[in-house]
């Protein structure tokens, strides 16, 4: 909208105010006035909109985007506060900037605007172009939707694994919701925490992002929680609320059902809450965390700390399922990757068998059991392990491991053209890959194996040194 004007006069009072657009200044009776930029681009907003309302909603939009990440109350005031200092305005008696109480203010002051001296680019400012809503169809055809991790807002070091388990609960959360492809959490760890939702979205391949963060003071937790449609170019859902480090579980459920509602998806009743997914002792809790982004970063050198963590984390809570699950995949990765000696697979069937134990319909737990049994030492039981991961995926469906293993399977049974069907399936959960994990490749024995392979879309095998002779490794392309 083009700057509004007063009437022009042939000869104006040296006690005007002029807002300078090209030297990006605001000056008074000649002299430049000092003002930071939040102050001067509200300024200037306001005088854009010259005897109009601008609520305050408008302004957290133009100077913020969104209200995520600040408290924008004591913002917008401190704001006002020095643009009122500027003009030499007095708030009880305004001349240039009226309160509108409740509401949001209006400029109604005499101001010479000088526009700046440059023709803008096709593109407005920034070179960004507007961009309006697609012809999507509406949120009734198929969609994707990513969570990231919180970020830890505050100057506190630690955030006790909670901006990394909250996320990973709603994925769990919303990983079913019907047309929906929800990205798994070992999908996002290496999206940066200063991309914006559309850079995310673009990077990930969805069209929702789901972010937010946490802020702490004195003790006292605060969530500030958003989802961005990348297609609308808007928030569509947005939450801020107190945080109780203690009680997650039913804040988790309340905002995947807020989310699932913004989306007109329903969300069917929990299929694994027989007994919590974490723990609630915050130290195995935060230990977890920790060992289960090691764990999902694809880089083998980090699974000995994993398991370190891991560990510590199933000590203080033995009763810790999900630990015990994801524990049991890392000491499995380690046997039969790094490391051969027996003790690395004892230590995984303890656990997966023991995740089991604790909660029978643990998806993880069923992944971490088909894993074992299609190995050597169980001597390859591809019947056992396919029942393993069906379950698996029935129960979470956004489970990329268990499809990679399940394609893996499949190929090696002569299946041709069901694993690539099927890891076309997984491609949902990690855009624009159709299988890359450093721990997960598929397996084939060399016996009326290369023909199928060949005959598939598997490409062309490499052979692998590893200490069972009779392999060969296929990298899917």
């Amino acid at each position: 909208m083009p700057l509004e004007r007063p009437m022009q006069r042939t000869r104006w009072s040296r006690s005007e105010v002029e807002l300078d657009l090209g030297r990006y200044e605001l000056r008074r009776q000649g002299r430049r006035i000092k003002l930071e930029k939040k102050p001067m681009e509200l300024l200037i907003f306001l005088v854009s909109r010259r005897d109009q309302l601008v609520s305050r909603q408008e302004i957290v939009g133009k100077l913020w985007g969104s209200d995520l990440f600040i408290d924008t109350e004591p913002n917008i005031n401190n704001i006002v506060r020095k643009i009122r200092a500027a003009l030499g305005d007095d708030s009880a008696k305004p001349r240039f900037l009226e309160t509108v109480v409740g509401k949001g203010y209006r400029f109604v002051g005499p101001v010479r605007v000088m526009d700046a001296r440059f023709p803008q680019s096709d593109f407005g400012p920034l070179g960004v172009r507007a961009v309006g809503p697609e012809k999507t169809g509406g949120w009734s055809e198929r969609s994707s939707l990513a969570v990231l991790p919180l970020m830890l807002l505050s100057k506190a070091t630690d955030d006790y694994g909670v901006c990394l388990g909250f996320a990973d609960a709603l994925v769990v959360r919303l990983g079913n919701l019907p047309g929906v492809d929800v990205l798994p959490t070992s999908a996002v760890l290496n999206v940066s925490a200063e991309a914006t939702p559309v850079e995310a979205a673009s990077r990930l391949g969805v069209r929702f992002i789901v972010r937010g963060g946490i802020q702490t003071s004195k003790g006292l937790w605060r969530l500030s929680l958003e989802m961005f449609d990348t297609h609308l170019q808007r928030v569509c859902f947005t939450r801020k609320r107190d945080l109780d480090v203690n009680h997650l579980s039913d804040l988790e459920d309340e905002i995947a059902k807020q989310i699932a509602m913004a989306l007109n998806r329903p969300l069917g009743p929990a299929t694994i809450q027989r007994s919590p997914r974490y723990s609630n002792d915050p130290m195995a809790y935060a230990e977890f965390m920790r060992g289960y982004k090691l764990s999902s970063s694809g880089n083998p050198a980090m699974l000995e700390e994993a398991a370190r963590h891991l560990s510590n984390a199933v000590a203080r809570d033995p009763a810790f399922s999900l630990a015990h699950a994801v524990l049991s995949v890392v000491c499995a990765t380690r046997h039969f990757e790094l490391d051969p000696t027996s003790e690395w697979l004892e230590k995984a069937e303890f656990h997966c068998r023991r995740a089991l134990e604790l909660q029978p319909d643990l998806p993880e737990g069923h992944g971490a059991g088909a894993f074992l049994l299609w190995g050597p030492s169980k001597n390859f039981q591809h019947l056992e392990a396919i029942s393993e991961l069906k379950r698996a995926v029935a129960l979470q469906n956004n489970q990329p491991q268990a499809y990679n293993r399940l394609g893996t399977i499949l190929a090696h049974i002569g299946c041709s053209s069901m694993p690539v069907k099927c890891m076309s399936g997984r491609g949902h959960f990690i855009p624009g890959k159709l299988l890359v994990t450093a721990s997960c490749k598929c397996t084939f024995g060399i016996r009326n194996t290369i023909p199928r392979a060949r005959r598939s879309k598997l490409g062309a095998p490499r052979t692998q040194r590893t200490s069972i002779q009779s392999t060969l490794l296929f990298n899917w392309r």
